[in-house]
């Protein structure tokens, strides 16, 4: 469970389940409603006892069910508090007493709450909100409001739930409840939190904070601090949210509130890590997991393992921390912290260059992930089935209205018969244009019937794909897929996939139709095209149209960016026929929401296959100088000194360090040093010979290895690069430079390790610097002389 799940649910604990009874002055009810609260097992068998005696008025009993109901919800038996709760309200409607019947409809809402059944929780919340209203019963009528915005916000209507809770708050600032208005502006200040708006979130859990240090309410003033935080973190202001959820820490720790302390601990760790402070983090992930170790919390347990990993600059302790991680995930059948463990394997793994354990954990990653990825659309589709539902019970109640209207006409019609003909026309006139909109929505409604089932199927089908899809590493094999869902769906007759290449300024196209998958490439800018189609595909590119239709007599072309991480790496480019007897010769809104996934999908699927391609180049290139980077020249050296020592040839190291360079650095800005970088670069890599390597090492100092050249030799060589140096003139921004370097050589030796002969020639560098720079040393050992 995440903090803002806990969060969700112990404020939905403070709004829906407060005391019956303390709307209703029955001590006895009061009494049996305290057992409930304490043990909900031991209730229910007092209460039956008490539903079997003929002590009790008709009314108390209807009571005691309801508080039986209650009782049967805690323990999570919904059919026999669905059936208790059945018998109240039958019950309430015969004794016409309309405190319990409020009552009820708050019994059966919190039901059908608990069940995911959120039309029916609304439907309930408001009958009971009306009769909490008429008996004037304000603050159950607040409470009311605040459970049916509950339910509207996870029916996805956001905006609504906002009206509500305002509805409530109103109220409760009108009766003085200091903690309800602390619960109501927490809501509000949730629900923009959802909704994005992280400043108007923060806002009001600040109104909610303020109220609640007025009733010095420390559970209240924890879980308001921690969303506080949560907001702040959102907008990446990472000193206040630890300052907030440092206060949340120590307010829970006071209350002695166990399991809050755990997620605030949790949530401190991860902002002090995101902000660079390491041991900080460490100490509270490893005291966190001691809590959740001695609350037997394995979910928590899992995530500080993770997260710890995360942190941690050993490999096998950061392993041991995954394993055992992903060990219990995988008990326990969480798949996002198993996806997160596989993720975090390969990570490791491709770091220590070790690229079939990465490739192995890399597949496992991606398959989790598609699988969650395919449970997320199933949600996604369940959400959109209860928006439907809920727009067809809005229309039946205008349907209702609208046979409220016709009823009234008729009555009218029957008490006004005997009046003038022309009004008896006027009367028949309404009637006929009544019925005609009674043809209408029914049409509409059957069409809006076909229309969510062929919707169903299409977002099915679309899960099924984008698992296909993701699934897949192979972008031939990925347009494959595309196009045949395409095809059934739209008559598709051609899909393009097209991958920038800012290297090449090109565009890499695979392109699949009913003839099978092919490839070519094309500049980026098409020009002289008659069709215009480069200035169509730029517009996607460039983020100028978030998609484009390139038409013509023939067919029309749906384009669409590729976009990972705010970033445009690519388009997809689908095609259809036009047909002359046809209405539906375009793409609708619909139709592109629809691309609009695939494209979502698809740039995973494209990212995926580039990463796999380009990670091994990645990681022996220097990214500034495009020269073998540290690692990859450690690797030539111990690749090429066994076939030295074989043939008993001379070997040297040299070091290159720009002379002056911090000072340059300083006058020019660093975009001159990295000009000075590239240029240097650029002139050692053509001035080196073909057995030679050299490498950037690190900042301003390269590294040579020279194999079959002794050390008279390599000072030869090093001298002649010194003078080329010397006799460049470099040019940034209109300013002429002169550029000077000093290097250092040692003699290769078996019997002494990399780093030793680094370091001679080290020394010899620093040799070259104390005697005016601009020079060539080599090391002169003189216990070998």
């Amino acid at each position: 469970m995440n903090f803002r799940t806990f969060f969700i649910l112990m404020l939905f604990c403070a709004i829906i389940l407060p005391s019956h009874a303390a709307s209703l002055n029955d001590k006895f009810i009061a009494h049996m409603q305290n057992e409930v609260d304490s043990s909900p097992e031991n209730a229910i068998v007092l209460l039956q006892q008490e539903l079997t005696s003929t002590e009790h008025s008709s009314e108390t009993l209807t009571m005691l069910k309801i508080v039986l109901a209650q009782a049967y919800l805690d323990i999570g038996e919904f059919s026999k508090a669905q059936f208790a709760s059945q018998q109240a309200l039958d019950e309430s409607l015969i004794h016409n007493n309309d405190e319990i019947t409020a009552e009820v409809h708050f019994s059966l809402a919190a039901l059908a709450y608990n069940q995911g059944n959120y039309l029916a929780s609304l439907e309930n919340y408001r009958l009971a909100h009306a009769s909490f209203s008429k008996i004037g019963n304000q603050r159950m009528s607040a409470h009311s409001l605040m459970a049916i915005a509950s339910s509207y916000t996870y029916l996805g209507e956001l905006e609504q739930s906002l009206i509500e809770n305002e509805k409530a708050l109103k109220i409760m600032t009108a009766l003085g409840d200091t903690y309800g208005k602390s619960q109501v502006y927490n809501v509000i200040g949730a629900t923009y939190y959802y909704l994005a708006n992280y400043k108007k979130a923060i806002e009001y859990y600040h109104y909610a904070l303020n109220e609640a240090k007025k009733i010095g309410e420390n559970d209240e003033q924890a879980l308001i601090q921690a969303n506080i935080s949560e907001a702040y973190a959102q907008i990446d202001d990472l000193e206040k949210a630890i300052v907030h959820i440092k206060h949340a820490l120590t307010l829970s720790q006071e209350s002695e509130r166990v399991q809050s302390q755990l997620f605030n601990l949790i949530v401190l760790g991860k902002l002090e890590a995101k902000q660079g402070e390491f041991n900080k983090a460490k100490q509270h992930f490893s005291f966190a997991k001691s809590i959740a170790t001695d609350i037997q919390a394995e979910d928590s347990v899992i995530e500080v393992l993770l997260e710890l990993a995360k942190i941690s600059h050993n490999d096998t302790q950061k392993l041991t921390n995954i394993f055992s991680a992903l060990e219990k995930a995988k008990r326990l059948d969480l798949s996002a912290f198993i996806r997160d463990a596989y993720q975090q394997l390969y990570q490791v793994y491709l770091k220590q260059e070790n690229y079939k354990d990465a490739y192995h954990y890399f597949a496992q990653y991606h398959a989790t992930n598609s699988d969650l990825l395919q449970q997320d659309n199933q949600k996604s589709l369940a959400r959109l089935n209860k928006s439907l539902t809920l727009l067809k019970a809005r229309n039946e109640i205008e349907q209702l209205k609208q046979n409220e209207l016709i009823s009234q006409a008729k009555n009218a019609e029957r008490v006004n018969v005997q009046r003038l003909t022309i009004f008896i026309v006027v009367v028949i006139t309404i009637i006929i244009i009544t019925s005609y909109r009674r043809f209408i929505l029914k049409r509409q409604a059957s069409l809006l019937t076909e229309q969510v089932h062929q919707r169903t199927i299409h977002i099915l089908k679309l899960a099924e794909m984008g698992k296909e899809i993701t699934a897949a590493i192979e972008i031939n094999k990925v347009a494959s897929i595309v196009f045949e869902q395409l095809e059934q769906l739209f008559g598709s007759s051609c899909f393009r996939i097209a991958v920038l290449d800012n290297d090449s300024n090109s565009l890499h196209f695979t392109r699949c139709d009913s003839d099978g998958v092919s490839a070519y490439t094309l500049p980026l800018t098409l020009e002289g095209n008659s069709d215009n189609s480069h200035s169509v595909i730029n517009s996607v590119l460039t983020g100028k149209e978030s998609f484009n239709l390139l038409a013509n007599k023939v067919e029309v072309e749906a384009i669409l960016p590729l976009v990972l991480k705010d970033n445009i790496i690519g388009c997809i480019g689908v095609e259809k026929r036009l047909d002359n007897n046809s209405n539906d010769q375009f793409f609708s809104e619909y139709d592109l929401s629809i691309l609009r996934s695939i494209a979502s999908y698809v740039s995973v699927a494209v990212m995926n296959a580039m990463t796999l391609s380009n990670v091994k180049s990645v990681a022996y290139t220097d990214f500034l100088t495009q020269l073998p980077n540290r690692r990859a020249l450690t690797e030539s050296y111990y690749s090429l000194t066994p076939l030295n020592d074989r043939s008993g040839q001379s070997l040297c190291i040299a070091i290159a360090d720009i002379d002056h360079f911090k000072a340059f650095n300083e006058l020019h800005g660093h975009d001159g040093g990295d000009y000075v970088l590239r240029e240097f670069s650029a002139l050692l890599k053509s001035s080196i010979r073909q057995q030679d390597v050299v490498a950037r090492w690190g900042g301003e100092e390269f590294v040579f290895i020279l194999p079959n050249t002794d050390i008279h030799g390599a000072v030869t060589l090093l001298n002649s690069i010194r003078e080329k140096l010397v006799a460049k003139q470099f040019t940034f921004e209109d300013k002429s430079l002169s550029i000077t370097a000093t290097f250092g050589v040692s003699q290769y030796h078996a019997e002494l390790t990399l780093e030793e002969i680094l370091n001679q020639a080290d020394q010899a560098l620093y040799q070259g610097k104390l005697s005016g720079r601009n020079t060539v040393k080599y090391f002169e050992d003189i216990s070998m002389l």
